[in-house]
């Protein structure tokens, strides 16, 4: 009986010491998504202009890391529409001051200040966030769908 006991003991320790040693995996990068393209667009508000067409292309390398390519249309300006394209390399953080939970990738074209943050919005959105990193405080469209 005691033996049996012990081994129940090692078996529960065990079991317990794998939980506690488990690493935090990042929860919004399956190993379906590794090396596949995703797109996604939508319209922003401008102040300046008619709205900012956004493309967004991710690609993830590994579970938190990969390329992207960033195009952005400001429609309507005094020049007309002017597009700008970036690209480069991106990253992902977790939380936001709203919600400890969220994934946000960060994407960096070339520039500390031209740091774009967007939150992801499970399989099939993008939400474009402010220079701050954090959700825009408005009413207004901020969602990019995917395509």
């Amino acid at each position: 009986m005691k033996a049996l006991q012990s081994i129940i003991g090692i078996v529960c320790l065990g079991l317990v010491s794998c939980q506690s040693n488990t690493t935090e995996k990042n929860s919004a990068v399956t190993s379906n998504d590794v090396g596949v393209e995703k797109v996604f667009e939508g319209q922003v508000p401008c102040a300046d202009c008619a709205g900012i067409n956004l493309r967004v292309s991710l690609k993830n390398d590994n579970d938190s890391a990969g390329s992207f390519r960033l195009t952005q249309t400001f429609k309507g300006t005094r020049d007309g529409d002017q597009t700008f394209s970036d690209s480069g390399s991106f990253s992902m953080r977790k939380g936001l001051d709203a919600d400890a939970d969220a994934w946000v990738y960060v994407i960096r074209p070339g520039q500390p200040e031209e740091t774009r943050y967007f939150e992801k919005r499970g399989d099939t959105a993008l939400l474009s966030l402010g220079n701050d990193g954090q959700r825009i405080q408005s009413d207004l469209n901020y969602l990019l769908k995917r395509k």
